[in-house]
C-alpha cells in the first residue's frame, strides 16, 4: 500500500496549498492511490518503487483536483460587466501533462499491465 502521507504532501505541494485540510481531499487521494495501486499490482509493495509510485499517486490526485476545480463557476457578471476567472482549461492541461509525465515515469513497473498511455 502506498504512503498515503506522502501522496497527500505532493499534492499539496502540486496544488499550491497552504495548510490544506487533509479530509477534504480524502476522496481524490484514495481514488488516486487506488488507481495507480490496480496499475501496478504486487510491484506496489516493493520498496524501490515507493518514492515514484507516490508521485504518481500525488500526479493523479492534482489532476481530478484541476478538474473538480475547473467545473465550479469561476466568473460572475455585474451589470455589464463580466468579471472571469483564471483559465481553467490551462490548469487542466497542465496538470494532465504533469499526470502523463507521473505515468511515463512509472511506465517500467506498470508496463506489463493493461493501462494504456496514449492519447485519444
Amino acid at each position: 500500500m502506498l504512503d498515503y502521507k506522502k501522496v497527500f504532501d505532493g499534492f499539496a505541494q502540486l496544488a499550491g496549498l497552504e495548510n490544506p485540510v487533509e479530509k477534504e481531499f480524502t476522496l481524490i487521494l484514495e481514488l488516486s492511490i487506488f488507481e495507480v495501486e490496480a496499475m501496478c499490482g504486487d510491484k506496489c509493495s516493493l520498496p524501490e518503487n515507493a518514492e515514484r509510485l507516490c508521485t504518481a499517486a500525488a500526479a493523479f490526485a492534482y489532476y481530478k483536483y484541476s478538474l473538480l476545480s475547473a467545473a465550479q463557476e469561476d466568473s460572475f457578471k455585474a451589470g455589464d460587466l463580466t468579471v472571469a476567472g483564471p483559465d481553467r482549461q490551462k490548469a487542466v492541461a497542465a496538470a494532465r501533462s504533469l499526470r502523463d509525465d507521473a505515468v511515463a515515469m512509472i511506465y517500467d513497473i506498470v508496463g506489463n499491465s493493461s493501462f494504456y498511455f496514449g492519447q485519444v
